[in-house]
């Protein structure tokens, strides 16, 4: 799932790199939920396809997506490539995108 404040634009650039088919379903600002650290949006998600917030995480690189995933109930994990978010409630922190990969879903993706 993604769940972005973004519009429409984030459609033509997940298009683009041929992303579009890695997510159930994409929740954009077009949906009309309130901007995060609102976790609405992540609520709207885990209720409609039943998941279990235990077994859920927010993944995001901005102090917004923590806090987000932190209203919403759900682990968090921050993409911190340059090492700036000090500080910040996460499970994990992944500076390299192919380290973040292989603890989430393994070295063969």
């Amino acid at each position: 799932f993604l769940f972005t404040h973004r519009g429409e634009s984030v459609m033509r650039v997940l298009e683009a790199d041929g992303m579009t088919g890695y997510f159930t379903e994409i929740v954009t600002s077009l949906y009309g939920f309130p901007r995060k650290p609102s976790p609405e949006g992540l609520h709207y998600l885990i209720d409609k396809y039943a998941l279990d917030r235990r077994q859920c995480c927010m993944v995001g690189d901005r102090l917004i997506d923590i806090a987000c995933g932190k209203n919403a109930g759900v682990s968090r994990i921050l993409f911190d490539p340059d090492g700036y978010m000090e500080g910040l409630e996460a499970e994990a922190r992944f500076a390299r995108m192919d380290d973040m990969r292989a603890a989430l879903i393994g070295k063969e993706g």
